[in-house]
């Protein structure tokens, strides 16, 4: 369908508001869950909030059921999985182990890989390194058993984002960059490789780098908002807000305001972690703590009962610069 096409093209609002517009019209059950399924993920793009995409969740899981194809359950039941986790729902590891241990997805290999890779970006976007590195492990031998060529950009792309998170920074950017190089024909892939780049370049940044990064967060921001893609956006803005912390902290604070603003009408708070820890360090340095006493309260009644050890520790953080 057409709105799937725009998606691939790296067209995100536009390719989700066509999948929205057109599931009406879908009347057979069986290609309804999975367009549904599709809506559930929250990490696509801005302007719709978690309980949207829950309901949409809910309502693919009715079709899956009506329909009684497997495929369309199986969909279903990964897109779910996926939505817990980048809520840090503890449930959701309960259910990617049933998922992974079950025939349904054994008897699919190429789905199995996909959604390995997939459920690792949402560990990683909460913070479980080891998770995520446990599920790209798996989901890279899948793709090596399957021969699927399709799949090893997202492996790549994996694995770049797993060392960033984890602060492996030695010869990170000039991998990204040949990544971002490969993934010219996966417009689906680029703009997320090009938000790794230049979170990289800004953590690494000395001298005359901090141009190089500045002018890459800034593309970046722009192509984000351009395709209303909600991750790479939040992602550049906090980057962008860490890197000029020091020498421009009341831009800092724009930014990070700015990623703070698309956390909040996301609903997904463990995305927030590092624009709250910015917004605390810069309300500190000026003298006025109590400036970023909102955004911190925020974040812990976003992140209570979630499991989000990054937002935690970033948490934990602000509250011992508030308490001076």
């Amino acid at each position: 369908m057409l709105g799937r096409l725009l998606r691939q093209q790296g067209e995100a609002l536009r390719g989700y508001t066509e999948i929205e517009r057109a599931v009406p019209y879908l009347r057979a059950p069986r290609r309804r869950a999975p367009a549904l399924a599709v809506l559930a993920a929250p990490d696509t793009v801005v302007g719709r909030h978690v309980d949207d995409h829950l309901a949409r969740c809910a309502e693919a899981e009715v079709a899956a059921e009506a329909s009684g194809d497997p495929a369309a359950h199986l969909a279903v039941r990964i897109a779910r999985a996926s939505l817990l986790l980048e809520l840090g729902d503890p449930a959701a590891w309960t259910v990617i182990a049933e998922l992974r241990a079950s025939t349904a997805l054994a008897d699919r290999p190429r789905e199995h890989a996909r959604a390995c890779l997939n459920w690792a970006q949402g560990a990683l976007h909460a913070g479980h390194l080891e998770q995520a590195a446990a599920l790209l492990t798996a989901g890279r031998e899948l793709v090596t058993e399957t021969g699927y060529e399709r799949l090893t950009t997202l492996v790549e792309a994996t694995e770049l984002s797993l060392r960033r998170a984890a602060g492996r920074f030695d010869g990170l950017a000039e991998r990204i960059e040949r990544l971002i190089v490969a993934a010219e024909r996966m417009p689906v892939t680029l703009l997320d490789a090009r938000a790794e780049l230049a979170t990289v370049l800004a953590r690494t940044a000395t001298g005359a780098g901090v141009r190089r990064a500045e002018g890459t967060l800034r593309e970046v921001v722009m192509a984000a908002e351009r395709v209303g893609a909600i991750w790479p956006l939040v992602q550049a803005l906090s980057a962008w807000a860490r890197l000029i912390l020091g020498e421009r902290p009341e831009e800092a604070v724009g930014h990070a305001t700015g990623a703070l603003a698309l956390v909040r009408g996301k609903g997904i708070w463990a995305w927030a972690a590092e624009a709250v820890l910015v917004l605390t360090e810069a309300a500190v340095v000026a003298g006025e703590p109590a400036r970023a006493a909102a955004a911190v309260r925020e974040l812990a009644a976003g992140i209570e009962g979630r499991d989000a050890p990054i937002a935690l520790a970033a948490l934990r953080r602000c509250r011992r610069l508030l308490d001076g």
